[in-house]
């Protein structure tokens, strides 16, 4: 019975960090909506490529996010979705063309790099303890 309750408390511990890492990137999501405005991009065409891309990204860690809060430890998909999206953001710059000269000085690329290594380190935590629960017999349904 102690060793039930043990495991009980373990997964409990997992999925309470789980959550947090889903309202950290819930918080990285909703700075990738107001850095256009926080840090003044350019109204040229990269900054609203950057925007865009910013914004698209956005949504689309919040639904993860969201995804992850209401299940946690159950939904390695979304961790490895907020994974792929951290690495999307550090690359997206050199892609669109807004990372290099002269366009790196209006700090969409420093935004999408910083936050995009944000997001790849949660993605990573979440995926570490999903698979941690699953070693110590977590089933998810």
């Amino acid at each position: 019975m102690n060793r039930q309750r043990e495991h009980l408390h373990r997964i409990d511990y997992l999925s309470s960090r789980d959550q947090g890492t889903a309202v950290l990137t819930a918080l990285a999501a909703f700075w990738l909506f107001i850095a256009a405005w926080a840090i003044g991009y350019d109204a040229t065409e990269s900054g609203g490529d950057a925007y865009l891309n910013e914004s698209v990204v956005g949504v689309l860690l919040l639904f993860l996010a969201l995804s992850r809060f209401l299940r946690p430890l159950r939904q390695v998909f979304a961790s490895v979705g907020v994974l792929l999206l951290g690495a999307w953001l550090i690359v997206s710059p050199f892609i669109w063309g807004y990372g290099e000269p002269p366009f790196e000085a209006a700090g969409a690329p420093q935004v999408e790099w910083a936050t995009g290594a944000v997001v790849l380190i949660l993605g990573a935590l979440s995926l570490f303890w999903a698979r941690t629960a699953r070693r110590s017999g977590f089933r998810p349904r």
